[in-house]
């Protein structure tokens, strides 16, 4: 624990390099200024200023562990692009890839054998049979909760206290006095009348949620990663599973920070039982490129619920290429 001196001496550290940053940063002050004009808050996303308490730097490049400003900064990346980076900046073996596969074609609306060695690779890691590609860990977690509430017949889904799930208006919900609301401006009123926000690790809450069998979805981390790192308690990885069987529930683990942690992620390391497993942030490496694995039963449901042209209405997976 921290004494009075070291957090007063840390206070002195931070006071004196803020003084020093604008100094260091005048072509990134610039390009805020050139930016202002066009881009919101200078960023091309908002919270790149909502978030940091630090001046907008610009990056033209990095490598490795590092990356560089445009004043010609190094800064050591203890958060690499949200760990969607962390085989590092530049790595060739990626870079490699995508330039030979951008020199064939980017993209053709039509199946590649490519697609086959990712899913049975992933089969075999994980333990999960079947795979579908989607473009971020929230298309992928919209998808898990639209087919978790046709295949369940209900509604209501329970996400965890200190969750994130992606940008996705059911789960941008909070628990406050008032009971569940949502997260953030801008969503729907009702957007958060789905969400059942219960204690991460809390096996009894968890049963008290599912009881009046209206949950088709419990989707939760293997351990919680946007509040530091909180892992499963001893009994909860497989009381879940447990509970969701015995209330007629599907169970979902989101991976998109933790399918790195371990080979096959923590859902085939841990071999916790699940409906779903959703990847993301560095399986990609950068690039938007993400799957979500399920069970054979969920397979089925797919198969039969096929969106097609014309006939009964599908299930509503898919989206756009890009």
């Amino acid at each position: 624990m921290l004494s009075p001196q070291d957090r007063a001496a840390l206070k002195q550290l931070r006071t004196a390099e803020d003084e020093e940053v604008p100094q260091c940063t005048q072509r990134s002050a610039a390009l805020v200024r050139q930016a202002e004009r066009h881009i919101p808050s200078s960023v091309p996303m908002a919270w790149m200023k909502g978030i940091y308490n630090t001046p907008i730097l610009y990056i033209p490049h990095g490598s490795g562990t590092e990356f560089f400003d445009v004043d010609g900064n190094a800064c050591l990346d203890f958060n690499p692009a949200d760990l969607a980076m962390t085989m590092g900046h530049g790595a060739p073996a990626p870079a490699d890839a995508a330039a030979r596969q951008m020199a064939q074609g980017a993209n053709f609306l039509l199946s590649t054998m490519d697609a086959i060695d990712v899913a049975e690779t992933l089969a075999d890691r994980t333990g999960m049979p079947h795979w579908r590609f989607t473009l971020s860990a929230s298309g992928s977690n919209t998808e898990v909760t639209r087919i978790s509430r046709f295949a369940a017949g209900r509604e209501k889904i329970v996400p965890f206290g200190g969750h994130y799930h992606g940008h996705i208006d059911e789960t941008l919900a909070h628990e406050d006095a008032t009971g569940v609301e949502p997260a953030l401006l801008g969503l729907p009123r009702g957007a958060a009348d789905s969400a059942i926000i219960v204690p991460f690790n809390d096996l009894d809450r968890s049963e008290q949620a599912l009881k009046a069998e209206d949950v088709a979805l419990v989707l939760t981390e293997p351990a919680l990663s946007n509040c530091n790192i909180l892992l499963l308690r001893p009994g909860f990885p497989t009381g879940v599973p447990d509970l969701t069987r015995k209330y007629g529930t599907l169970p979902a683990f989101d991976e998109a920070h933790t399918f790195q942690f371990a080979y096959g992620g923590l859902v085939g390391a841990w071999q916790l039982e699940c409906g779903f497993q959703v990847s993301g942030k560095g399986l990609g490496t950068g690039f938007s490129f993400v799957l979500y694995g399920f069970s054979d039963q969920i397979a089925g449901v797919m198969e039969r619920c096929l969106d097609r042209l014309a006939g009964p209405a599908g299930l509503a997976t898919g989206g756009t290429t890009h």
